[in-house]
């Protein structure tokens, strides 16, 4: 018998709509198949063609609640307030009941007047019905984390790993977090602010280092030689930067790791590197305990640090504030000098900064 040479029609439409590293787009008319991808869409941070997607499926079916949910979750990714809130609502009219976990994260994305309070609506709402799912626990775990309301977000999310119902590798991490958050402290409003953040700016430093460690009006045991004057009385980048006081104040006292570039530029956006943070604290430390304390520590031997040889700039830095406890090396022996500073790292680390300075 003679076979065909064609393939069939469905698999070949599929492989046209999938490039490589792509989500394949819906091509039947399958509601629910156009949800579950607009949520794939959703998770890569693809909220255009999430919002397509769901838009494909209510199109499909107009009943299909998921697909308003959906469209209500992209909408206020993408800033449409307006519109996310509508579609929260047509959701709402038609199956109260589901509702609750998506209003949070749209409440908690969108932040309008009085979006805790709401939130918290929302979540009493849901537990009246007897809503216990790890989606709707971790919604209103991030909501109190985002309200920095850190210890009752850490108390939910580890209602979402007691429950062992999905979600435990998402809230594993986020309890993680949340528990050096709490170890840190924090105090100021740009500490919480920091504290949320996967990566820490030059700008946001330096405003830690004037509020949080107090940098300015800490005295100097370890004089250092005279700064050259500037050819500006401060940086030329700061126009629009929200911490362009603290970094204004911060010059008058420059530390090494945190000073102007050659062009007279901050860079205040520019993410401090492990290496860099290093050199900047112990720069703090140096000055105001005295230099006795890196020679007390400086090996004889090699680089404790796997990814850290003893002639790198930032090795008598790194080796200090670790055997200090000041600042944490890797489980694996690594430093990780090239890495960002995350938000709670940071926290913690001048939290114990602060305490080793202020001891007699």
């Amino acid at each position: 018998m003679r076979r065909s040479g064609r393939l069939p029609l469905l698999p070949l439409l599929l492989l046209a709509g999938c490039a490589a590293d792509e989500l394949p787009v819906a091509v039947v008319d399958n509601p629910e198949y156009s949800v579950a991808t607009g949520m794939r869409f959703l998770d890569r941070g693809q909220y255009g063609p999430a919002l397509a997607e769901f838009e494909r499926a209510r199109a499909l079916n107009e009943k299909l609640v998921p697909a308003y949910l959906g469209i209500a979750l992209a909408k206020a990714h993408l800033g449409d307030a307006g519109g996310s809130m509508a579609a929260l609502s047509e959701a709402r009219r038609r199956d109260g009941a589901t509702v609750h976990p998506a209003a949070i994260r749209v409440l908690t994305l969108l932040r309008p007047a009085g979006w805790l309070e709401e939130a918290e609506r929302e979540f009493e709402a849901g537990r009246s019905r007897g809503a216990r799912e790890p989606e709707f626990l971790l919604a209103m775990g991030r909501a109190y984390k985002a309200a920095f309301a850190f210890e009752k977000a850490a108390a939910l999310l580890r209602q979402v790993l007691a429950l062992n119902r999905g979600l435990e590798e998402e809230a594993v991490e986020e309890v993680r977090v949340l528990e050096m958050i709490q170890r840190a402290a924090p105090a100021s409003e740009i500490a919480k602010r920091v504290a949320l953040k996967s990566q820490v700016t030059r700008g946001a430093l330096a405003a830690l280092l004037v509020e949080e460690v107090g940098w300015l009006t800490l005295p100097e045991v370890a004089r250092r030689p005279t700064e050259p004057a500037m050819a500006y009385p401060f940086a030329a980048d700061l126009e629009d930067s929200p911490h362009r006081q603290a970094v204004e104040a911060l010059l008058k006292r420059p530390l090494r790791g945190l000073r102007l570039f050659p062009d007279q530029t901050f860079a205040p956006d520019q993410v401090v590197s492990r290496d860099v943070f290093a050199i900047i604290l112990e720069d703090i430390l140096l000055r105001v305990k005295g230099d006795d304390l890196r020679a007390a520590v400086l090996p004889a031997g090699a680089s404790p640090f796997s990814d850290l040889p003893a002639d790198h700039f930032a090795f008598s830095a790194a080796l200090l504030l670790t055997r200090g406890g000041i600042l944490e090396g890797r489980p694996d022996g690594r430093f990780d000098p090239r890495e960002s500073v995350r938000g709670p790292e940071a926290l913690v680390a001048l939290r114990r900064l602060r305490e080793v300075l202020q001891a007699p």
